[in-house]
């Protein structure tokens, strides 16, 4: 394709790939907001609570976030081709990925939502059905019938114990400080911390059952995420997680890996891309970094970016960087300067200090 054919597309298809960064950045910025309607909470049981108290915010911060990355494809691809129209080693196949990364992450948020708004009403649906025991009754099960007993939650700081059986029912009891170190073998009294395991003399360690540790847990937690682990939808959205996100991350690294090799974009821009398409599932905020670079990218496609957009769109062409230590040299005068000159002379025309014959001495001048 002739470069004038390569302008000529993409002069076509920019104000469309633009529009669809600028309504990508509104959905995932609406998402968030939207999202910021719902508590958060390190406890499973609370934020199960919260989400069955707001369902509606749940699954429309969901429905938001899926357009927002559904649009994403289509600047992404644009990029894609427009490097690919530059050089020829892009892999085409590889334009795939523009698509399934951004469309499987949409996917993947909206099934998670809908499975966390179906666990919540089963977890608030169940809860009562939770009873408080008193502690003599989970002493006598861990004595005398710990084979029953699947797991023993312990939560030190409110000093709780939540008894999942094997048949999956659940009872809860409220225990003294001052029993604490012979039901775990350790306490927080004072100015000690309990341990993160029951101590193979205490009366937990000695019944052989299950255990876990979660200082700042409450009673419900362990029915809240055994809820949520056994629920369908929930492990769909947990099992799409790592394709999606692998295909989003590939997309975003190699588009603006190879739009950056011929000039589409600056270097701290394309590395900016790579860094915030790997850093997806790590950093809780990307979503809302990568909508703000979306909103840049679609200034790009439109040429509205400050001192213009890099030379290679309008050539057509790849435009190469050069490379960082060529740059410093020419911002630093280091390199050739073009220009004539000429011996500069006295105003009589002989130059203020003529050269000496050999052997001849240099007079020098006598103080007075």
């Amino acid at each position: 394709m002739s470069r004038e054919a390569i302008i000529e597309r993409e002069r076509r298809w920019a104000p469309i790939a633009a529009i669809a960064c600028f309504a990508a950045l509104a959905l995932l910025i609406g998402s968030l907001i939207a999202r910021t309607q719902l508590a958060t909470s390190s406890n499973s049981g609370v934020q199960l609570s919260h989400f069955n108290d707001h369902p509606g915010a749940l699954v429309f911060s969901s429905a938001l976030s899926t357009a927002g990355f559904a649009l994403f494809a289509l600047p992404l691809a644009f990029l894609f081709t427009a490097a690919r129209a530059r050089n020829p080693r892009v892999q085409p196949a590889l334009i795939a990925l523009c698509f399934l990364g951004p469309v499987l992450i949409g996917i993947q948020g909206l099934v998670n939502g809908l499975g966390l708004r179906s666990a919540a009403h089963q977890y608030v649906s169940q809860l009562p059905t939770e009873q408080r025991q008193p502690l003599s009754k989970a002493v006598t099960d861990l004595r005398a019938n710990a084979s029953k007993i699947d797991t023993v939650n312990v939560y030190t700081d409110a000093n709780q114990l939540e008894v999942q059986l094997n048949n999956g029912d659940f009872y809860w009891v409220k225990y003294p400080q001052s029993q604490e170190k012979q039901l775990i073998g350790s306490t927080d009294s004072g100015n000690a911390s309990a341990g993160s395991s029951a101590t193979s003399g205490s009366l937990i360690g000695k019944s052989g059952a299950g255990t876990s540790f979660d200082s700042g847990g409450k009673q419900g937690d362990a029915l809240a995420s055994n809820v949520a682990d056994d629920n369908s939808t929930v492990r769909l959205g947990a099992d799409l997680l790592f394709p999606a996100a692998l295909a989003m991350i590939a997309a975003m690294i190699y588009t603006a890996l190879q739009s950056y090799r011929v000039g589409l974009l600056t270097r701290f821009f394309g590395t900016l891309g790579m860094a915030l398409g790997a850093a997806l599932i790590l950093l809780p905020q990307a979503p809302v970094l990568i909508a703000l670079w979306l909103g840049w990218l679609g200034l790009i496609f439109l040429d509205r970016v400050p001192r213009g957009r890099p030379p290679a769109w309008d050539a057509g062409e790849a435009v190469p960087w050069p490379p960082p230590a060529e740059r410093g040299a020419a911002a630093g005068g280091k390199g050739p300067i073009e220009g004539r000159a000429s011996e500069v002379g006295t105003a009589g025309g002989e130059a203020s200090n003529p050269p000496r014959q050999p052997g001849e001495r240099r007079k020098r001048k006598r103080r007075r």
